[in-house]
This record gives C-alpha cells, sequence and structure tokens, in this order.
C-alpha cells in the first residue's frame, strides 16, 4: 500500500512538473521557436489523451448482463431487462496507467487489473448467501458458469465481439455450448440450436 501511494505522488509531480512552464524556461528547449506556454499547454493535453486512451482501453462503463438461473432450468428464451445489468468497470476501478513506465509495461498491468475484474472464479461468489443461492431468478454464479461450459466433453465457443460508440467500449462475451441432453443416446445436439450463457 505504501509502495503504491509512493508510486502515484512520483506520478503526480512528474506531470505537475511538465506541465507547468517553468521546466521549459530552465531546459530551453526551442527557444524563439516554441514557448515555455505551449509546450506545458501540449504536456497536459498528452497527459489528458494518455489517460483517456488507456481508461477506453480498460472498458470503462462496462456492464456485464448475466442469464438468470431460472431461465436455465426451464429451457426459458433468456430477455433481459434493464435492471439486470450490472456495472463492472467505472471510474473506482478503472485502470491508471503510469506515464513513467514503458507502453509495453503498462499494457502487461492493463491485461493483468482486467483479468482480476473479468476472469470467471469458482471463489468469487463464497460471499452470496445462502437465501441467494436457492433463489432461482437469480444471476448465474461464476462458478455455475464454468460447470455449464465445461460439463460435457465437447467444444465450447466464446464469442467476443466489441466496439465503441461515444467514448465507451461496448463488448459482448458470449458462451455458447451444445444442447445435450440425459436422455441422449448418440449425437442428437447435432440437430438442436446451441446454449448460449
Amino acid at each position: 500500500m505504501i509502495l503504491a501511494v509512493n508510486i502515484n505522488q512520483r506520478e503526480r509531480k512528474f506531470e505537475e512538473i511538465l506541465s507547468r512552464p517553468a521546466i521549459y524556461n530552465r531546459i530551453n528547449c526551442f527557444p524563439h521557436e516554441i514557448s515555455a506556454i505551449k509546450l506545458a499547454s501540449t504536456a497536459r493535453s498528452c497527459f489528458r489523451k494518455f489517460k483517456n486512451d488507456y481508461k477506453i482501453g480498460s472498458l470503462l462503463h462496462l456492464v456485464e448482463w448475466r442469464c438468470k438461473k431460472s431461465d436455465i432450468d426451464s429451457d426459458r428464451c433468456q430477455l433481459p431487462k434493464p435492471e439486470d445489468y450490472k456495472i463492472l468497470i467505472d471510474e473506482t476501478n478503472a485502470f491508471h496507467p503510469c506515464a513513467t513506465q514503458s507502453t509495453q509495461r503498462n499494457c502487461e498491468n492493463l491485461s493483468k487489473h482486467l483479468k482480476t475484474i473479468l476472469r470467471l472464479s469458482d471463489a468469487r461468489n463464497i460471499e452470496s448467501s445462502e437465501d441467494n443461492v436457492e433463489h432461482a431468478d437469480r444471476p448465474l454464479f461464476d462458478e455455475e458458469i464454468l460447470d455449464l461450459a465445461t460439463q460435457y466433453d465437447l467444444s465450447i465457443i466464446v464469442s467476443i465481439d466489441g466496439s465503441l460508440d461515444n467514448g465507451n467500449a461496448m463488448v459482448s462475451v458470449c458462451i455458447v455450448v451444445p444442447d445435450t441432453r440425459q436422455d441422449d443416446n448418440d449425437v442428437e445436439w447435432q440437430h438442436r440450436t446451441c446454449k448460449s450463457y
């Protein structure tokens, strides 16, 4: 925690120094060509763009919709309602890059950051209450998605589609599995529409 605070302080100081004309007056980079005020203004714009690009790359405003347990149990068509969507990434947990680190290091850190937020985990839903576990009209837990996706020795498809709309990253992830049933004798699942989660 102390290390993170020190890094944040160092980053703020670095940005503060490069965003003020004093440093450019002192080092006199482009005498009589580009003013110190213009260089400081350009630095501020670059920092803003740098941070915004990483915010978009970290899927800021990403929302998630999960299939309801009741829909899976009764094999019903899944019709999401607006209140079923949950925000996964907002300003509080978006990735913040370090201007003093390389692009490669920032990208590696972004990847690790997203992995901790988006990766399905058997342990993630442990905090759910017993009542919620029994409640059929709830979104599927991570563990249930993993179980459904891997319950048969058949291929699964994970489809990821994304776009950028008004500065917001839009990503759709769908896990598609064969619709196998307990009374199947052979390959009847090949003639049925796949299930998606």
